[in-house]
């Protein structure tokens, strides 16, 4: 290779490294500033491993009143009940343009399930949160916050536009007979104790958590049992621990979760690519230095 050449490689791989790097740190720090809180999915008896009792979610009433329980404790527990579906029509006043959405249906405050951008009140019943691409093809803008959009025979004021994700279409859930089917807790009530206390509270038995934000040594406290010598608390809680898993594997992922799976998988490979950039560099650089010895 000739004179230089190696260099000119090590440095253009270098920069390769530097800036792919920075932007897969980017993506994943913000993956996980915009991370949604700690959700639970209500599965069927056909998706969990034992059979539980009770109905497939909870009603938005049932959602009110577990959250006034709530707030008369000292510590009361943030959270938001949900629904998702696909396919849904929103259209504009005129019935002229009309966009396909997820409509995401709740009781509670967006902020739980989506913490940046404006967020949708438990109490706004007339308002509503669009992704950037349904606003695009109701109005051809992304600043539509005031616009009037028709759903469901109700019309709705637009609150907030979301980047992510585009094709969203958020509201208090209007049925009182819908299932809410996932409950998300806030950030700051996210702990193992904190989750099983309040499934418990409620006989939300049908609820198993789908997006754990436990770390390994989290994981590993969890598992410890009253004594370190307990073989059998051991080994009850790592059976119970695997039975979570399974039954959180068989739940259905809401889009948000798979578009949180999709950021952080993308900032790895980004990381991972910056990481072979930077091998590149550094054995161009020794290939020159050997040759200049040489």
């Amino acid at each position: 290779m000739r004179r230089g050449v190696r260099w000119a490689v090590s440095a253009v791989c270098l920069a390769a490294a530097v800036c792919i790097g920075i932007s897969g740190s980017i993506m994943w720090k913000e993956s996980r500033l915009t991370e949604m809180g700690v959700t639970m999915t209500a599965v069927t008896s056909t998706q969990i491993l034992s059979q539980a009792s009770g109905v497939n979610g909870i009603t938005p009433r049932q959602a009110r009143q577990i959250r006034e329980t709530e707030n008369k404790k000292e510590e009361p527990i943030d959270f938001t009940a949900w629904c998702e579906e696909d396919g849904e029509r929103v259209t504009d006043t005129d019935g002229l343009r009309s966009a396909i959405v997820t409509r995401l249906g709740l009781s509670g405050n967006s902020i739980n399930i989506i913490p940046y951008g404006k967020s949708l009140q438990e109490t706004d019943e007339e308002g509503c949160l669009l992704g950037e691409r349904a606003a695009w093809e109701l109005f051809g803008s992304r600043d539509v916050e005031g616009h009037k959009i028709r759903w469901g025979g109700r019309e709705f004021t637009v609150r907030g536009v979301l980047k992510e994700p585009e094709e969203v279409f958020i509201v208090q859930e209007p049925g009182e007979d819908t299932f809410l089917d996932k409950i998300t807790l806030s950030h700051a009530q996210n702990t193992r104790e904190i989750i099983r206390s309040f499934r418990d509270s409620y006989g939300l038995d049908r609820f198993v958590v789908t997006n754990d934000r436990q770390n390994v040594w989290e994981v590993f406290l969890d598992l410890v049992p009253g004594k370190w010598s307990d073989f059998e608390g051991w080994g009850a809680n790592i059976e119970d621990r695997a039975g979570e898993r399974e039954q959180s594997r068989r739940a259905a992922k809401s889009l948000i979760e798979v578009r949180e799976e999709e950021h952080r998988h993308t900032a790895l490979l980004l990381l991972a690519l910056s990481g072979a950039f930077l091998v590149g560099a550094l054995t161009a650089a020794r290939g020159e230095l050997e040759r200049e010895k040489a």
